[in-house]
């Protein structure tokens, strides 16, 4: 059995990837409770807007319509995760959805919406699980490989 040195140039390779959580501070459930609540007024608020909006154009293009209720309701999450690594809520609460093995990558668009699809499938039973998990990771984080940190953690730590 071969002793490492912490001096050793392999070291780094076999510490074990939770130091690169060391020192973070995770988001707390009410925290991304206020966020998801955030997304959920700026969803309502868009339908309600298109909404006035096709009955001032008299629109009656239900292809749009069925189009903005997709996007608002399956693609809003997993896109912005995608794109911004966070929605409009997590983004003003300053939470970002990151790769959990490298908080350096975005979480993959196919984990966007695995994350998504489990989140919304196990409701509020997948949040609670945030309360039994040291990185307050919920069953949509660990199935879909992600972790929700504040964004000035990783920032500072030269993580990010």
């Amino acid at each position: 059995m071969e002793i490492y040195n912490p001096t050793d140039e392999n070291f780094e390779m076999i510490q074990p990837k939770n130091d690169i959580y060391r020192g973070i501070i995770f988001p707390s459930l009410s925290k991304r409770i206020q966020a998801l609540f955030i997304d959920s007024l700026i969803i309502f608020i868009i339908f309600l807007g298109f909404s006035y909006l096709f009955d001032f154009l008299k629109d009656e293009n239900e292809y749009l319509r069925i189009f903005i209720f997709i996007f608002m309701l399956f693609l809003y999450e997993p896109i912005l995760i995608y794109f911004f690594k966070g929605t409009i809520g997590q983004q003003i609460l300053n939470l970002k959805v990151t790769n959990y093995d490298n908080p350096n990558k975005k979480l993959r668009l196919l984990n966007s919406f695995l994350r998504f699809l489990i989140k919304w499938s196990l409701g509020w039973l997948s949040f609670i699980s945030i309360m039994f998990n040291t990185k307050n990771r919920a069953i949509h984080d660990i199935v879909s490989n992600s972790i929700v940190t504040f964004f000035e953690d990783l920032k500072k730590t030269n993580k990010y």
